[in-house]
Protein backbone atom coordinates (compact mmCIF):
# COMPACT_ATOMS: atom_id res chain seq x y z
CA UNK A 1 0.00 0.00 0.00
CA UNK A 2 1.30 3.43 -0.79
CA UNK A 3 1.97 6.14 2.05
CA UNK A 4 -0.19 8.70 0.15
CA UNK A 5 -3.32 6.35 -0.21
CA UNK A 6 -5.97 8.44 -0.31
CA UNK A 7 -9.55 6.82 0.87
CA UNK A 8 -12.81 8.32 -0.74
CA UNK A 9 -15.53 8.16 2.04
CA UNK A 10 -19.30 8.49 0.02
CA UNK A 11 -21.49 9.00 2.60
CA UNK A 12 -25.76 9.47 3.10
CA UNK A 13 -25.93 13.17 5.83
CA UNK A 14 -27.64 10.86 8.25
CA UNK A 15 -24.28 8.98 8.66
CA UNK A 16 -22.15 11.95 9.00
CA UNK A 17 -21.24 10.99 13.04
CA UNK A 18 -20.60 7.15 12.18
CA UNK A 19 -18.35 8.23 9.03
CA UNK A 20 -16.49 11.13 11.30
CA UNK A 21 -15.56 8.01 13.55
CA UNK A 22 -14.46 6.16 10.09
CA UNK A 23 -12.44 8.91 9.07
CA UNK A 24 -10.50 9.31 12.35
CA UNK A 25 -9.74 5.56 12.44
CA UNK A 26 -8.06 5.47 8.87
CA UNK A 27 -6.28 8.75 9.69
CA UNK A 28 -4.73 6.61 12.53
CA UNK A 29 -3.70 3.97 10.11
CA UNK A 30 -1.37 6.26 8.26
CA UNK A 31 -3.87 6.48 5.21
CA UNK A 32 -5.63 10.09 3.81
CA UNK A 33 -9.12 9.29 3.92
CA UNK A 34 -11.12 12.56 2.54
CA UNK A 35 -14.45 13.51 3.68
CA UNK A 36 -16.42 16.55 2.32
CA UNK A 37 -17.06 18.56 5.83
CA UNK A 38 -13.60 17.74 7.02
CA UNK A 39 -11.64 18.35 3.84
CA UNK A 40 -13.36 21.21 1.40
CA UNK A 41 -12.48 24.68 2.68
CA UNK A 42 -14.55 27.14 3.39
CA UNK A 43 -14.56 29.38 0.23
CA UNK A 44 -14.45 26.03 -1.99
CA UNK A 45 -16.72 25.11 -4.93
CA UNK A 46 -18.39 21.99 -2.99
CA UNK A 47 -19.50 20.03 -6.14
CA UNK A 48 -16.24 20.66 -8.29
CA UNK A 49 -13.92 19.62 -4.83
CA UNK A 50 -16.22 16.20 -4.60
CA UNK A 51 -15.58 15.65 -8.17
CA UNK A 52 -11.82 16.12 -8.07
CA UNK A 53 -11.80 14.12 -5.01
CA UNK A 54 -12.99 10.85 -6.59
CA UNK A 55 -10.50 11.32 -9.56
CA UNK A 56 -7.81 11.57 -7.34
CA UNK A 57 -8.02 9.03 -4.72
CA UNK A 58 -7.42 5.20 -4.65
CA UNK A 59 -10.15 3.89 -3.01
CA UNK A 60 -14.03 5.10 -2.94
CA UNK A 61 -15.77 3.65 0.10
CA UNK A 62 -19.66 3.61 -0.56
CA UNK A 63 -20.56 3.81 3.27
CA UNK A 64 -24.25 2.21 3.06
CA UNK A 65 -27.18 2.34 5.55
CA UNK A 66 -30.80 2.47 5.86
CA UNK A 67 -30.36 5.82 4.45
CA UNK A 68 -28.62 5.06 1.21
CA UNK A 69 -31.71 4.20 -0.79
CA UNK A 70 -33.04 7.90 -0.75
CA UNK A 71 -31.83 9.42 -3.97
CA UNK A 72 -29.43 12.27 -3.57
CA UNK A 73 -25.45 13.08 -3.69
CA UNK A 74 -24.17 9.70 -2.52
CA UNK A 75 -26.00 8.25 -5.34
CA UNK A 76 -24.31 10.83 -7.79
CA UNK A 77 -20.81 9.65 -6.11
CA UNK A 78 -21.39 6.30 -6.85
CA UNK A 79 -22.18 6.67 -10.31
CA UNK A 80 -18.85 8.65 -10.86
CA UNK A 81 -17.04 5.70 -9.20
CA UNK A 82 -18.35 3.32 -10.97
CA UNK A 83 -17.43 5.46 -14.31
CA UNK A 84 -13.70 5.09 -12.96
CA UNK A 85 -13.81 1.33 -12.11
CA UNK A 86 -14.53 0.59 -15.56
CA UNK A 87 -11.29 2.62 -16.42
CA UNK A 88 -9.63 -0.78 -14.25
CA UNK A 89 -8.90 -4.04 -14.87
CA UNK A 90 -11.19 -6.61 -13.46
CA UNK A 91 -8.47 -7.87 -10.32
CA UNK A 92 -8.05 -4.27 -9.38
CA UNK A 93 -9.85 -2.97 -6.50
CA UNK A 94 -11.27 0.45 -6.06
CA UNK A 95 -14.81 0.33 -5.07
CA UNK A 96 -15.84 -1.01 -2.10
CA UNK A 97 -19.36 -1.02 -0.45
CA UNK A 98 -19.42 -0.79 2.94
CA UNK A 99 -21.96 -1.68 5.10
CA UNK A 100 -22.64 0.29 8.34
CA UNK A 101 -25.77 -1.57 9.52
CA UNK A 102 -27.64 -4.04 8.15
CA UNK A 103 -29.48 -2.60 5.19
CA UNK A 104 -29.39 -3.53 1.49
CA UNK A 105 -27.02 -2.69 -1.12
CA UNK A 106 -27.80 -0.60 -4.22
CA UNK A 107 -28.60 -2.63 -7.36
CA UNK A 108 -25.56 -0.92 -8.88
CA UNK A 109 -22.81 -2.14 -6.38
CA UNK A 110 -24.14 -5.87 -6.35
CA UNK A 111 -21.83 -6.63 -8.36
CA UNK A 112 -18.87 -5.75 -6.10
CA UNK A 113 -18.30 -7.63 -2.44
CA UNK A 114 -19.24 -5.62 0.24
CA UNK A 115 -17.95 -5.81 3.81
CA UNK A 116 -20.12 -5.20 6.89
CA UNK A 117 -18.33 -2.51 9.17
CA UNK A 118 -20.76 -3.50 12.45
CA UNK A 119 -19.25 -7.58 12.35
CA UNK A 120 -16.51 -8.03 14.63
CA UNK A 121 -13.92 -8.53 12.01
CA UNK A 122 -15.51 -5.70 9.32
CA UNK A 123 -12.76 -3.46 10.05
CA UNK A 124 -9.72 -6.21 9.61
CA UNK A 125 -11.43 -6.98 5.82
CA UNK A 126 -11.90 -3.54 4.55
CA UNK A 127 -8.03 -3.02 5.72
CA UNK A 128 -7.07 -5.84 3.82
CA UNK A 129 -8.39 -5.22 0.87
CA UNK A 130 -7.00 -1.57 1.37
CA UNK A 131 -3.81 -3.25 1.69
CA UNK A 132 -4.44 -5.52 -1.26
CA UNK A 133 -6.11 -3.46 -3.54
CA UNK A 134 -3.26 -0.41 -3.15
CA UNK A 135 -1.17 -1.89 -5.16
CA UNK A 136 -3.07 -1.41 -8.74
CA UNK A 137 -1.63 -1.15 -11.49
CA UNK A 138 -1.68 2.63 -13.02
CA UNK A 139 0.12 2.15 -16.54
CA UNK A 140 -2.67 -0.34 -17.71
CA UNK A 141 -4.96 1.93 -16.16
CA UNK A 142 -3.26 4.89 -18.17
CA UNK A 143 -3.55 2.87 -21.42
CA UNK A 144 -7.24 1.77 -20.94
CA UNK A 145 -8.35 5.61 -20.19
CA UNK A 146 -6.25 6.23 -23.68
CA UNK A 147 -7.94 3.83 -25.06
CA UNK A 148 -11.70 5.33 -23.99
CA UNK A 149 -10.36 9.11 -24.75
CA UNK A 150 -9.98 7.80 -28.28
CA UNK A 151 -13.43 6.19 -28.42
CA UNK A 152 -15.58 9.45 -26.80
CA UNK A 153 -13.44 11.47 -29.74
CA UNK A 154 -14.80 9.60 -32.18
CA UNK A 155 -18.12 9.18 -30.84
CA UNK A 156 -17.87 13.15 -30.86
CA UNK A 157 -18.68 12.79 -27.01
CA UNK A 158 -16.76 15.23 -25.65
CA UNK A 159 -17.14 15.95 -22.10
CA UNK A 160 -17.35 12.00 -21.85
CA UNK A 161 -13.99 12.03 -23.01
CA UNK A 162 -13.06 15.56 -20.76
CA UNK A 163 -13.74 13.49 -17.74
CA UNK A 164 -11.60 10.58 -19.09
CA UNK A 165 -8.57 12.91 -19.60
CA UNK A 166 -9.30 14.34 -16.48
CA UNK A 167 -8.82 11.25 -14.93
CA UNK A 168 -5.92 10.51 -16.89
CA UNK A 169 -3.40 13.84 -15.67
CA UNK A 170 -4.89 12.84 -12.27
CA UNK A 171 -2.77 9.37 -12.30
CA UNK A 172 -0.10 10.23 -14.84
CA UNK A 173 2.15 11.19 -11.63
CA UNK A 174 2.37 7.56 -10.55
CA UNK A 175 3.61 6.27 -14.03
CA UNK A 176 6.86 4.79 -13.54
CA UNK A 177 9.05 5.10 -16.54
CA UNK A 178 12.35 3.11 -16.09
CA UNK A 179 15.70 5.81 -16.27
CA UNK A 180 17.18 8.07 -13.91
CA UNK A 181 15.52 9.93 -11.33
CA UNK A 182 16.08 13.24 -13.33
CA UNK A 183 14.85 11.42 -16.93
CA UNK A 184 11.72 10.18 -14.96
CA UNK A 185 10.81 13.68 -13.63
CA UNK A 186 11.34 15.06 -17.31
CA UNK A 187 9.19 12.45 -18.97
CA UNK A 188 6.62 13.11 -16.56
CA UNK A 189 6.31 16.39 -17.44
CA UNK A 190 6.60 15.68 -20.91
CA UNK A 191 3.80 13.32 -20.13
CA UNK A 192 1.59 15.91 -18.57
CA UNK A 193 2.40 18.90 -20.79
CA UNK A 194 0.87 16.76 -23.90
CA UNK A 195 -2.43 15.69 -21.66
CA UNK A 196 -3.27 19.06 -20.64
CA UNK A 197 -2.83 20.01 -24.80
CA UNK A 198 -5.11 17.30 -25.57
CA UNK A 199 -7.21 17.94 -22.32
CA UNK A 200 -7.40 21.90 -23.64
CA UNK A 201 -8.14 20.58 -26.92
CA UNK A 202 -11.13 18.73 -26.01
CA UNK A 203 -12.52 21.55 -24.10
CA UNK A 204 -12.01 23.85 -27.16
CA UNK A 205 -14.29 20.88 -29.21
CA UNK A 206 -16.58 20.66 -26.33
CA UNK A 207 -17.08 24.93 -26.59
CA UNK A 208 -17.46 24.46 -30.62
CA UNK A 209 -20.06 21.84 -29.98
CA UNK A 210 -21.75 23.88 -27.73
CA UNK A 211 -21.75 27.11 -29.55
CA UNK A 212 -23.08 25.02 -32.51
CA UNK A 213 -26.45 24.35 -30.14
CA UNK A 214 -26.60 27.64 -28.84
CA UNK A 215 -25.23 26.86 -25.42
CA UNK A 216 -23.23 29.92 -24.76
CA UNK A 217 -22.79 29.69 -20.81
CA UNK A 218 -21.90 25.51 -21.61
CA UNK A 219 -19.19 27.11 -24.79
CA UNK A 220 -17.88 29.91 -22.02
CA UNK A 221 -17.17 27.47 -19.02
CA UNK A 222 -15.19 25.13 -21.49
CA UNK A 223 -12.87 28.07 -23.12
CA UNK A 224 -12.22 29.14 -20.03
CA UNK A 225 -10.80 25.66 -18.59
CA UNK A 226 -8.89 25.79 -22.10
CA UNK A 227 -7.17 28.85 -21.52
CA UNK A 228 -6.53 28.12 -17.78
CA UNK A 229 -4.50 24.91 -19.10
CA UNK A 230 -2.84 26.60 -21.75
CA UNK A 231 -1.47 28.67 -19.15
CA UNK A 232 -0.48 26.27 -16.81
CA UNK A 233 2.00 24.64 -19.41
CA UNK A 234 3.16 28.05 -21.08
CA UNK A 235 1.07 27.37 -24.30
CA UNK A 236 0.90 31.13 -24.93
CA UNK A 237 0.05 31.16 -29.09
CA UNK A 238 -3.13 28.23 -27.80
CA UNK A 239 -4.12 30.61 -24.96
CA UNK A 240 -4.45 33.90 -27.20
CA UNK A 241 -6.16 31.47 -29.70
CA UNK A 242 -9.06 30.50 -27.26
CA UNK A 243 -9.22 33.77 -25.68
CA UNK A 244 -9.71 35.63 -29.04
CA UNK A 245 -12.75 32.69 -29.28
CA UNK A 246 -13.94 33.27 -25.47
CA UNK A 247 -13.75 37.03 -26.46
CA UNK A 248 -16.43 36.30 -29.38
CA UNK A 249 -18.63 33.60 -27.00
CA UNK A 250 -18.95 36.85 -24.97
CA UNK A 251 -19.91 38.92 -27.07
CA UNK A 252 -22.69 36.53 -28.99
CA UNK A 253 -23.89 35.84 -25.41
CA UNK A 254 -23.84 39.69 -24.27
CA UNK A 255 -26.40 40.25 -27.98
CA UNK A 256 -28.54 37.34 -27.09
CA UNK A 257 -29.16 39.11 -23.49
CA UNK A 258 -29.56 42.88 -25.07
CA UNK A 259 -32.27 40.99 -27.47
CA UNK A 260 -34.42 40.25 -24.67
CA UNK A 261 -33.57 43.26 -22.74
CA UNK A 262 -31.39 41.86 -19.80
CA UNK A 263 -29.20 45.15 -20.33
CA UNK A 264 -26.90 43.87 -17.28
CA UNK A 265 -26.39 40.67 -18.50
CA UNK A 266 -25.46 42.05 -21.79
CA UNK A 267 -23.21 44.59 -20.12
CA UNK A 268 -21.39 42.62 -17.97
CA UNK A 269 -21.12 39.89 -21.03
CA UNK A 270 -19.23 42.92 -22.86
CA UNK A 271 -17.16 43.90 -20.20
CA UNK A 272 -15.73 40.37 -19.92
CA UNK A 273 -14.79 40.57 -23.95
CA UNK A 274 -13.40 43.83 -23.57
CA UNK A 275 -10.97 42.36 -20.87
CA UNK A 276 -10.12 39.58 -23.27
CA UNK A 277 -9.58 42.11 -26.24
CA UNK A 278 -7.24 44.49 -23.67
CA UNK A 279 -5.27 41.39 -23.34
CA UNK A 280 -4.64 40.30 -26.80
CA UNK A 281 -4.07 44.08 -27.88
CA UNK A 282 -6.90 43.94 -30.25
CA UNK A 283 -7.76 47.98 -31.12
CA UNK A 284 -10.71 47.26 -33.21
CA UNK A 285 -12.14 44.81 -31.54
CA UNK A 286 -11.31 47.05 -28.76
CA UNK A 287 -13.46 49.83 -29.80
CA UNK A 288 -16.44 48.09 -31.23
CA UNK A 289 -16.91 46.41 -27.83
CA UNK A 290 -16.43 49.80 -26.32
CA UNK A 291 -19.13 51.35 -29.04
CA UNK A 292 -21.49 48.40 -28.12
CA UNK A 293 -21.24 49.16 -24.30
CA UNK A 294 -21.87 52.73 -24.95
CA UNK A 295 -25.33 51.69 -26.49
CA UNK A 296 -26.41 49.49 -24.11
CA UNK A 297 -25.52 51.69 -21.31
CA UNK A 298 -27.72 54.17 -22.80
CA UNK A 299 -30.45 52.18 -21.92
CA UNK A 300 -29.53 52.33 -18.07
CA UNK A 301 -28.82 55.73 -15.51
CA UNK A 302 -25.53 56.21 -16.08
CA UNK A 303 -25.74 58.57 -19.12
CA UNK A 304 -21.76 59.50 -18.58
CA UNK A 305 -20.91 55.84 -18.93
CA UNK A 306 -22.05 55.72 -22.27
CA UNK A 307 -20.40 59.13 -23.22
CA UNK A 308 -17.03 57.40 -21.70
CA UNK A 309 -17.74 54.35 -23.87
CA UNK A 310 -18.25 55.94 -26.97
CA UNK A 311 -15.28 58.42 -26.15
CA UNK A 312 -12.64 55.00 -25.66
CA UNK A 313 -14.28 53.76 -29.16
CA UNK A 314 -12.83 56.65 -31.20
CA UNK A 315 -9.52 56.50 -29.29
CA UNK A 316 -8.97 53.18 -31.05
CA UNK A 317 -10.73 53.47 -34.19
CA UNK A 318 -7.51 54.01 -36.26
CA UNK A 319 -4.24 52.75 -36.33
CA UNK A 320 -1.08 54.18 -35.87
CA UNK A 321 -0.86 54.87 -39.62
CA UNK A 322 -4.03 56.60 -39.76
CA UNK A 323 -6.17 54.07 -41.03
CA UNK A 324 -9.83 53.13 -39.76
CA UNK A 325 -10.32 50.10 -38.24
CA UNK A 326 -14.11 50.43 -37.77
CA UNK A 327 -16.44 50.81 -39.76
CA UNK A 328 -16.89 54.83 -40.50
CA UNK A 329 -20.74 54.76 -40.03
CA UNK A 330 -20.25 53.59 -36.14
CA UNK A 331 -17.35 56.15 -36.28
CA UNK A 332 -20.10 59.07 -37.50
CA UNK A 333 -22.43 57.24 -35.05
CA UNK A 334 -20.09 57.47 -31.61
CA UNK A 335 -19.46 61.16 -32.78
CA UNK A 336 -23.21 61.97 -32.83
CA UNK A 337 -23.93 60.18 -29.40
CA UNK A 338 -20.93 62.35 -28.03
CA UNK A 339 -21.54 65.58 -29.34
CA UNK A 340 -25.44 65.42 -28.71
CA UNK A 341 -24.73 63.78 -24.68
CA UNK A 342 -22.33 67.04 -24.57
CA UNK A 343 -24.88 69.56 -25.86
CA UNK A 344 -27.09 68.62 -23.77
CA UNK A 345 -25.15 68.75 -20.79
CA UNK A 346 -24.21 72.60 -21.91
CA UNK A 347 -20.65 71.52 -22.17
CA UNK A 348 -20.32 73.28 -25.38
CA UNK A 349 -16.28 73.23 -25.70
CA UNK A 350 -16.01 69.77 -25.71
CA UNK A 351 -18.58 69.27 -28.10
CA UNK A 352 -16.63 72.22 -30.31
CA UNK A 353 -13.93 69.92 -29.90
CA UNK A 354 -15.76 66.32 -30.85
CA UNK A 355 -17.24 68.58 -34.18
CA UNK A 356 -13.62 69.70 -35.09
CA UNK A 357 -12.12 65.43 -34.91
CA UNK A 358 -15.08 64.89 -36.32
CA UNK A 359 -14.29 67.01 -39.24
CA UNK A 360 -10.91 65.64 -39.46
CA UNK A 361 -12.14 61.99 -40.17
CA UNK A 362 -14.70 62.95 -42.47
CA UNK A 363 -12.23 64.66 -44.26
CA UNK A 364 -9.77 61.36 -44.13
CA UNK A 365 -12.45 59.86 -45.46
CA UNK A 366 -12.86 61.21 -48.44
CA UNK A 367 -16.10 63.00 -47.52
CA UNK A 368 -14.51 66.80 -48.03
CA UNK A 369 -17.95 69.14 -47.74
CA UNK A 370 -18.83 67.15 -44.78
CA UNK A 371 -15.76 67.93 -43.43
CA UNK A 372 -16.08 71.18 -44.25
CA UNK A 373 -19.40 71.56 -42.85
CA UNK A 374 -18.31 70.12 -39.31
CA UNK A 375 -15.97 72.91 -38.73
CA UNK A 376 -17.89 75.25 -39.90
CA UNK A 377 -20.28 74.23 -37.12
CA UNK A 378 -17.88 74.04 -34.78
CA UNK A 379 -17.04 77.87 -35.40
CA UNK A 380 -20.50 78.55 -35.44
CA UNK A 381 -20.66 76.83 -32.14
CA UNK A 382 -17.80 78.43 -30.40
CA UNK A 383 -18.44 81.86 -31.75
CA UNK A 384 -21.90 81.10 -29.56
CA UNK A 385 -21.02 79.36 -26.58
CA UNK A 386 -17.56 78.59 -26.67
CA UNK A 387 -16.17 81.65 -27.91
CA UNK A 388 -12.28 80.29 -26.02
CA UNK A 389 -12.21 77.72 -28.72
CA UNK A 390 -13.04 80.16 -31.57
CA UNK A 391 -9.12 79.76 -32.37
CA UNK A 392 -9.01 76.06 -32.57
CA UNK A 393 -12.46 75.73 -34.87
CA UNK A 394 -11.30 78.27 -37.03
CA UNK A 395 -7.34 76.58 -37.61
CA UNK A 396 -9.61 73.25 -38.19
CA UNK A 397 -11.53 74.81 -40.62
CA UNK A 398 -8.86 77.00 -42.45
CA UNK A 399 -6.99 73.47 -42.93
CA UNK A 400 -9.51 71.37 -44.07
CA UNK A 401 -10.25 74.98 -46.90
CA UNK A 402 -6.56 74.54 -47.92
CA UNK A 403 -6.56 70.66 -47.84
CA UNK A 404 -9.50 70.32 -50.15
CA UNK A 405 -8.02 73.08 -52.43
CA UNK A 406 -10.17 75.80 -51.94
CA UNK A 407 -7.12 78.27 -51.29
CA UNK A 408 -8.77 81.48 -51.69
CA UNK A 409 -11.29 80.88 -48.39
CA UNK A 410 -8.04 79.00 -46.51
CA UNK A 411 -5.81 82.06 -46.98
CA UNK A 412 -9.13 83.93 -45.37
CA UNK A 413 -9.82 81.71 -42.55
CA UNK A 414 -5.72 81.69 -41.81
CA UNK A 415 -5.46 85.21 -42.12
CA UNK A 416 -7.95 85.74 -38.99
CA UNK A 417 -6.52 82.76 -37.18
CA UNK A 418 -2.65 84.04 -37.62
CA UNK A 419 -3.88 87.63 -36.14
CA UNK A 420 -5.62 85.73 -33.54
CA UNK A 421 -2.28 83.80 -32.44
CA UNK A 422 -0.37 86.76 -32.18
CA UNK A 423 -3.29 88.25 -30.04
CA UNK A 424 -3.16 85.18 -27.57
CA UNK A 425 0.59 84.75 -28.19
CA UNK A 426 -0.14 81.48 -29.39
CA UNK A 427 4.02 80.63 -30.87
CA UNK A 428 3.45 77.10 -31.90
CA UNK A 429 0.08 77.81 -33.85
CA UNK A 430 1.46 80.97 -35.63
CA UNK A 431 4.60 78.96 -36.96
CA UNK A 432 2.16 76.21 -37.78
CA UNK A 433 -0.10 77.80 -39.58
CA UNK A 434 3.09 79.67 -41.08
CA UNK A 435 4.37 76.51 -42.06
CA UNK A 436 1.00 75.20 -44.02
CA UNK A 437 0.94 78.46 -45.98
CA UNK A 438 4.88 77.77 -47.46
CA UNK A 439 3.87 74.67 -48.56
CA UNK A 440 0.91 76.60 -50.30
CA UNK A 441 3.52 79.17 -51.88
CA UNK A 442 5.44 75.94 -53.13
CA UNK A 443 2.68 74.09 -54.34
CA UNK A 444 1.32 77.23 -55.92
CA UNK A 445 5.00 78.01 -57.92
CA UNK A 446 4.69 74.36 -59.23
CA UNK A 447 0.94 74.77 -60.63
CA UNK A 448 2.44 78.57 -61.80
CA UNK A 449 5.30 76.78 -63.84
CA UNK A 450 3.07 74.24 -65.44
CA UNK A 451 0.44 76.88 -66.60
CA UNK A 452 3.28 78.85 -68.28
CA UNK A 453 4.47 75.75 -70.04
CA UNK A 454 0.67 75.26 -71.60
CA UNK A 455 0.74 79.00 -72.23
CA UNK A 456 -2.75 79.52 -70.00
CA UNK A 457 -2.42 83.24 -69.15
CA UNK A 458 -5.97 83.26 -67.55
CA UNK A 459 -4.68 80.27 -65.13
CA UNK A 460 -1.11 81.96 -64.70
CA UNK A 461 -3.29 85.40 -63.63
CA UNK A 462 -5.28 83.50 -60.83
CA UNK A 463 -2.55 81.57 -59.43
CA UNK A 464 -0.47 84.70 -59.53
CA UNK A 465 -3.00 86.36 -57.38
CA UNK A 466 -2.93 83.75 -54.83
CA UNK A 467 0.72 83.73 -54.77
CA UNK A 468 0.76 87.49 -54.22
CA UNK A 469 -1.75 86.98 -51.48
CA UNK A 470 0.01 84.13 -49.38
CA UNK A 471 3.77 86.09 -49.47
CA UNK A 472 1.55 89.36 -48.06
CA UNK A 473 0.05 86.81 -45.72
CA UNK A 474 3.56 85.38 -44.59
CA UNK A 475 5.59 88.51 -44.54
CA UNK A 476 2.38 89.71 -42.16
CA UNK A 477 2.64 86.67 -39.68
CA UNK A 478 6.31 86.94 -39.70
CA UNK A 479 6.43 90.91 -39.36
CA UNK A 480 8.15 91.53 -35.52
CA UNK A 481 9.36 87.46 -35.86
CA UNK A 482 13.03 86.30 -37.03
CA UNK A 483 13.71 84.40 -40.00
CA UNK A 484 10.79 85.56 -42.12
CA UNK A 485 10.62 83.90 -45.85
CA UNK A 486 12.54 85.21 -48.71
CA UNK A 487 10.52 86.41 -51.67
Amino acid sequence: MKATTQIFLSYAREDEGKVESLYQRFSDTGVKPWMDKKDILPGEIWRSSVQKAIRRSDFFLACLSVNSLKRGFLQREIKEALDIRQEMLDSDIYLIPVRLEDCEVPEGLCDFQWVNLFEEDGWTRLMEAIQMGGDWDPDAREQILRERINLYVERKQWRPAIEAALRRIDILPLTEPSDEQHERHRLLNDLMKAACEELAQLYVRCAEADLALDNLEGAVDSYEKAEQLCQKIEDWQGMREIQAALAETYERWAEVRAEVHRWADAIKHYQSALMLYEKLGSPANIALTQYHLGRLRKEQPEKPEAVSCFEKCLEYRRDNEGEFLIPFKIILSAYKEIIQARLGEREFHLAVLQFCKKADDLFIAGQTQDAIDAAQEALRLSRAQAQELIFDSQLCLGRLLMESGKWERAIDEYEVVLEMAGSLGDEKARIEILDRLKQAVKKYRVDLKLAETQGDKKVQNEIQNYLDRLQKVLFQGYSGHEHAPAS
